[in-house]
């Protein structure tokens, strides 16, 4: 023990002292009691009774007690075995069993005196025995294993590290760079075959991870072979289909000319179905090959649709209509339809943007059609023209309001408003606007809602006004545009013969389309996952937001979630609440297409929301099985450690029996405690309290 320290002054014990002398003889200085017995029992009484008041008045000083204690911290050995697939693919897995069984035997090294820890490592460092693991790990990382090594055995009697793996890595750092903070040597027991061996590989393939609908793309295949000159093979690839079919989209063959052999082809695709697109490229084994899984590698490529379909329908044929086609269909990403009133019987719904040029017009289909479209929710861009009946016009919308024309028409230049912010636009484009031939637009007194947004004024003569020629708003869940006039094919005309191309033209057909055709999301159940691809050990996790009728955020009714696979096999979850939204992790799932449906009931309505992701395989573990012994060899020099090999476990048996390393280390340790919270001293002074009552009851008093 090392003393007995106190929280208040010393000089405080002296007052102790003196308050329990006192104590004592204020009780029995003069006192008749046990004059029979004479003075030793008084004085004895005396001596007790002082002393327990002294105690307890020095308990009231918070005593502090300080001491060591001594911690023996046994020597550890961990022994980590490499769990991956390539362990076994270029070695016989009834073998590893058994060398596997062996390692356990390390457990034996000096039986009650080292303490043995076993570790599994592939894809993740954990805890267990080899003999349990099942060589499914589809990625080896051994850096990640020396830094769990360091992080979690820091500051313990760690005396030797034992790890048993082919030395090929595919993830994380290299493994010779990983600092280690630690002083034990590390052994390996060198697993695999390190000659190489006939074998032929897809070694990677480059890719854009996005490619757009209707367009083409290139990947890159890399292409080795060992040992395996005069063979020959043929490259396929193909596109898999989500139901398990598959159509061959390239096919190549080549010959091996080398025993090193390595050459790269490119190929082009066609992006043709939007979507996650799954393909497959096969090498063709050839004889005596020592795996064929590294022959075949799939990769995935999500195919884009953005675009927009644009109808354009006229009340009667047109210049402008052609126009507006063609300057629409330059760019990549609007598929465009063009109809007249006399042969449209499609769908409103079918298209992000509907036209209407001079619609509506006097003619009878014309007030059909507008009552159709009017009933859903497309945005609209109306052109008015000669052919519009404005007043019918005036009462289908609220936008733009137009009177007192009396079918009358006034030539209007465009003239540029620099307040406009809803879109941004080329100015030095649109500079050209003020010298383009003007368009035939309605007389008469506009007069524009409060919530419109003008880009174009007319320029009338030399009088420029504050009248729309080219205006936006949203009337309810609508985007709605007016181009007030008809001749943007006299526009296009005059930029190719002014300026050899119809750039302005063009950039302000397709902001405006652009602008109007993008619709907000007013889904009151929505639904997101970081990515739709997913490794086939990643964590799938999603993201859902619920929104009620007055679009506020809230999690308060159950969103459950319905995955199911290509078998139709049916996997349900219910979402976990997270503040103001929901969150699930459903973990890994195994390789394949995956379809999931969430829902939610709140009283009478139901809502729902449809998605898809795709799991693939990991295939890191096949493609490079030639062992590595050499990493590990510079990694036990470094660190103090050996080299062994599977036929001499004895050896390594043996060579950690004889370790003076492993000896324990006693940790010695200050520690401080209240003397209060000591058993013993408040036994001491109930004692001496009793010992008093005893001897005054049994000499006759109280």
């Amino acid at each position: 023990m090392e003393g007995i320290s106190f929280i208040y002054p010393a000089w405080l014990i002296l007052l102790c002292l003196a308050g329990g002398f006192l104590y004592g003889i204020l009780h029995y200085w003069g006192s008749t009691q046990f004059k029979d017995q004479g003075n030793w029992l008084r004085r004895l009484l005396f001596a007790v009774r002082t002393l327990s008041i002294t105690l307890i008045a020095l308990l009231l000083l918070g005593p502090l007690m300080k001491y060591f204690i001594n911690v023996e911290d046994p020597p550890v050995l961990v022994v980590a075995a490499d769990a991956t697939s390539s362990v076994i693919l270029a070695s016989d897995s009834t073998e590893m069993a058994s060398i596997y069984q062996q390692l356990e035997q390390l457990e034996t090294v000096n039986p009650g005196r080292v303490q043995t820890d076993f570790l599994l490592f592939g894809e993740s460092t954990r805890t267990g025995k080899p003999s349990e693991t099942d060589f499914a790990d589809r990625s080896t990382n051994i850096s990640e294993l020396l830094e769990y090594i360091n992080n979690t055995y820091d500051g313990r009697n760690l005396s030797g590290v034992v790890i048993a793996t082919d030395g090929i890595y595919n993830r994380g750092a290299n493994p010779i760079y990983t600092p280690i903070r630690h002083t034990a040597p590390i052994h390996f027991v060198a697993l695999g075959d390190t000659s190489v061996r006939r074998d032929l590989m897809i070694r990677r393939i480059l890719h854009n991870r996005i490619a757009y609908l209707d367009e083409k793309f290139s990947i890159q295949i890399d292409i080795a072979g060992r040992m395996a000159n005069g063979s020959s093979t043929t490259l396929n690839v193909f596109s898999m289909d989500p139901a398990g079919g598959r159509q061959q989209l390239y096919s190549e063959e080549f010959t091996i000319d080398s025993d090193d052999f390595f050459t790269t082809t490119e190929i082009v695709l066609e992006a043709n179905r939007p979507g996650l697109n799954h393909f497959r490229a096969i090498l063709d084994p050839i004889p005596n090959e020592l795996s064929e899984e590294n022959n075949v590698r799939d990769f995935y490529v999500e195919v884009l649709d953005t675009r927009q379909r644009v109808l354009i329908l006229g009340s009667t044929p047109h210049p402008d209509l052609g126009s507006m086609k063609s300057l629409l269909e330059n760019f990549q990403n609007y598929e465009v339809d063009l109809f007249s009133l006399s042969n449209w019987e499609g769908n409103f719904d079918d298209y992000d943007l509907v036209v209407l040029h001079q619609i509506p017009s006097r003619l009878p289909a014309s007030r059909r059609v507008l009552e159709d479209v009017m009933a859903t929710d497309r945005p609209l861009l109306f052109v008015l023209g000669n052919q519009s009946d404005i007043n019918q016009f005036n009462r289908s919308q609220e936008l733009l309001q137009i009177s007192g024309g009396g079918n009358r028409f006034n030539d209007a230049v465009p003239l540029v408003n620099n307040n406009f912010n809803p879109f941004t636009f080329d100015q030095d484009l649109f500079r050209r606007l003020r010298g383009f031939v003007p368009l035939q637009a309605p007389f008469g007194q506009y007069q524009l809602a409060p919530f419109a947004n003008t880009l174009l004024h007319q320029r009338i003569g030399q009088v420029e006004t504050d009248m729309p020629m080219l205006t936006f708003g949203e009337v309810g869940n609508r985007r709605m545009g007016i181009l007030a006039g008809e001749g943007i094919w006299k526009w296009r005309l005059y930029e190719f013969s002014s300026f050899d191309g119809a750039d302005a033209t063009a950039d302000l057909l397709q902001k405006t389309v652009q602008y109007l055709s993008i619709r907000e999301d007013d889904r009151r159940l929505r639904v997101y996952t970081d990515k739709n691809l997913f490794d086939e050990s990643e964590l799938v996790v999603f993201e859902a937001e619920y929104y009620n009728a007055s679009f506020q955020r809230v999690n308060e009714p159950d969103v459950r979630l319905t995955i199911s696979d290509a078998e139709d096999n049916q996997f349900a979850y219910n979402f976990d609440r997270r503040a103001d939204h929901y969150i699930l992790n459903t973990g890994p799932f195994n390789p394949g297409e995956y379809s999931y449906i969430a829902e939610v009931e709140v009283g009478m309505e139901r809502f729902t929301v449809e998605g898809g992701f795709t799991v693939r395989p990991i295939q890191l573990e096949s493609i490079n099985l030639e062992a590595n012994h050499g990493l590990l060899n510079q990694i036990a020099r470094n660190q103090g450690g050996q080299l062994f090999y599977p036929e001499n476990l004895q050896s390594l048996l043996e060579f950690l029996s004889e370790d003076h390393d492993f000896r324990p280390v006693v940790h010695s340790s200050l520690r401080t405690n209240l003397v209060l919270n000591l058993f013993w001293v408040c036994i001491a002074i109930l004692g001496l309290l009793f010992v008093e009552w005893f001897m005054r009851r049994f000499y006759g008093s109280y």
